[in-house]
């Protein structure tokens, strides 16, 4: 019982140090993609971190979202919906799209 609870804690650690490694965003970023996203809202910048990190941790650590251009996220994210989709993990369209304009806002790129 005790190893379980130390093997938790320790997992627990572990996520939510990956997890403030990621940027959160800023007006700053939310003005940068208003171009491509009239609609972006920072709430929704703020959902698209926590699909993140919530969603593409089921499969696979994190990326940090600075090692791919616009257009490679966009692929990639879809892409890999798509898969987890297939693995019967639950990603809508709109969870899709948040991710998406998160990973494109604070990629810096």
């Amino acid at each position: 019982m005790k190893v379980k609870s130390v093997l938790a804690a320790a997992a627990l650690i572990v996520l939510s140090a990956c997890g403030s490694r990621l940027a959160a965003p800023t007006e700053v970023d939310l003005a940068g993609i208003q171009a491509e996203y009239p609609d972006a809202t920072l709430m929704a910048l703020n959902e698209g971190k926590s699909h993140y990190q919530n969603v593409c941790s089921n499969c696979h650590a994190l990326y940090n979202p600075a090692d791919y251009n616009d257009s490679q996220w966009n692929k990639l994210v879809s892409g890999m919906s798509n898969k987890a989709r297939g693995k019967g993990i639950e990603v809508t369209d709109d969870m899709e799209a948040k991710i998406k304009m998160y990973l494109v806002a604070v990629n810096g790129q």
